[in-house]
């Protein structure tokens, strides 16, 4: 996996919930999923003063044993959904992931 990949993976196996029969998180127990996204802004997501360009940077999503999920953007956490509702499933099929501040997707 590419470097900034590994990180958010490395990152998430640390917020995500363990299985049943482990103590941590193993990598082998998550799917990773990652694509190129396209913002209207260098904040991606996150709000805040930044600069007004069209920036596409990978978006990373790590989903755990139990079906919890981190999402990262350019290597960035964005943030954590415990329980995913339909819309999560949807934005990842669409790979789409809203940024940091607009995200509802606990169930």
């Amino acid at each position: 996996m590419e470097k900034s990949i590994d990180k958010c993976v490395d990152d998430a196996l640390t917020k995500l919930t363990p299985s049943d029969y482990n103590t941590e998180v193993l990598e082998a127990e998550c799917e990773v999923h990652t694509w190129p996204q396209t913002w209207n802004d260098m904040s991606c997501g996150s709000g805040g003063l930044c600069a007004q360009s069209i920036t596409t940077v990978n978006t990373v999503v790590v989903i755990g044993p139990q079906k919890d999920a981190c999402v990262y953007h350019n290597s960035d956490f964005a943030f954590q959904v415990d329980n995913p509702n339909g819309e999560f499933w949807d934005a990842l099929d669409a790979r789409e992931m809203p940024g940091r501040i607009d995200h509802g997707f606990n169930a």
